[in-house]
């Protein structure tokens, strides 16, 4: 199958990779039925993919970006600063029969494994990663945690005195942003592989009723979301974590429970019309699992489920628009539940 950049597919060709993974079911299937209804896992993986090829209508710019969104969250850097497979995600197989289907749609040139290595490189392109360094000798609690991966000059403030910035969503939209930050917090993007309709000679698929038009290209639908405010942590100590957010310090809070009421009590204190929600990020897959957007205050995108996002949200209630800013509270100091670990001067200084 030729295919590149953003061209979509055109009907040989789609027709053809069907009829090619329709034999590839069936002797996945002839297998499995010899062998008394039994497959190895990849196997099984690889049958389900053949039996609906979601990805065989994406471009190849399209194919590249989820290549990358999976290849990341397949790999996890260790406290000795080795990469090795993910370990310790519920599921652990998930991203794994994710990336099976992507070897059997076997679009994977050079340029496409260099993107998904490239950001893996990066966390030793100043020798030993900055998580590594800034966790050395430490353990991971039994009891649960939450972690702010930032600035010293942030976290000492908000360590000794409790202050804390809650942003907008719709701040985390900008150029200005690194990309592990920036993200389009106020929509949910979804894909509908349009492959069956094409095939069938159609130009449009109905969509809960909405007919929508497509042009030779899967749908993209972005799922918009009112603006609300969150703040975020991270629900376990990840190595990988300080590089991707340009920290030098972390902020390990030991009590979990007592810091999520204090901040929802003090910014209900000054904001009472919103609701809070508050947990561990659902990570939906766009192509795959996009019923499961029933808070999408409280999912993201495949490609962060790497970072295990704990986030406090506060949603609009049903009132009127209005402008938000930032909300700067100030929940006490913390340091009987809370303490800080940061960088050597002199790390700092080479980082």
């Amino acid at each position: 199958m030729t295919v590149s950049g953003n061209a979509p597919i055109d009907l040989k060709e789609l027709r053809w990779r069907l009829d090619y993974l329709t034999e590839r079911a069936a002797e996945y299937e002839r297998r499995r039925d010899q062998n008394n209804g039994m497959l190895p896992r990849s196997d099984w993986w690889r049958l389900a993919y053949c039996q609906y090829p979601y990805l065989i209508g994406a471009t190849q710019d399209e194919y590249n970006e989820r290549f990358c969104d999976i290849f990341l969250n397949t790999t996890e850097l260790t406290e000795k600063g080795q990469l090795s497979p993910t370990v310790g995600m519920e599921n652990s197989s998930y991203f794994m029969e994710k990336f099976t289907h992507l070897l059997e749609e076997n679009r994977m040139y050079g340029d496409t494994i260099h993107r998904g290595r490239a950001p893996l490189v990066d966390y030793f392109a100043n020798g030993t990663p900055i998580g590594v360094r800034l966790f050395q000798g430490a353990k991971q609690p039994s009891n649960p945690i939450l972690i702010k991966y930032s600035k010293r000059e942030y976290l000492e403030p908000m360590l000794r005195e409790g202050r804390i910035r809650v942003s907008p969503a719709a701040f985390y939209d900008s150029d200005g942003h690194i990309a592990s930050i920036r993200d389009a917090e106020t929509y949910r993007p979804i894909k509908i592989p349009t492959f069956r309709e094409r095939l069938a000679g159609k130009t449009s698929v109905v969509v809960k009723g909405t007919t929508l038009n497509f042009n030779e290209r899967d749908l993209e639908i972005n799922v918009e979301v009112p603006n609300y405010f969150m703040f975020c942590t991270s629900s376990w100590i990840y190595y990988r974590l300080p590089s991707d957010f340009n920290s030098d310090a972390a902020l390990i809070i030991f009590d979990p429970d007592r810091f999520v009421r204090t901040v929802v009590s003090k910014f209900l204190a000054v904001e009472p019309l919103w609701k809070p929600v508050h947990g561990n990020i659902r990570y939906y897959d766009p192509y795959l699992e996009t019923a499961d957007l029933k808070v999408p205050e409280m999912s993201k995108h495949i490609r962060y489920a790497y970072q295990r996002e704990h986030r406090i949200a506060f949603i609009r209630g049903n009132y009127a628009q209005r402008e938000m800013g930032h909300i700067h509270l100030t929940i006490g100091d913390m340091r009987d539940y809370a303490t800080l670990v940061t960088l050597p001067e002199e790390v700092i200084a080479t980082a």
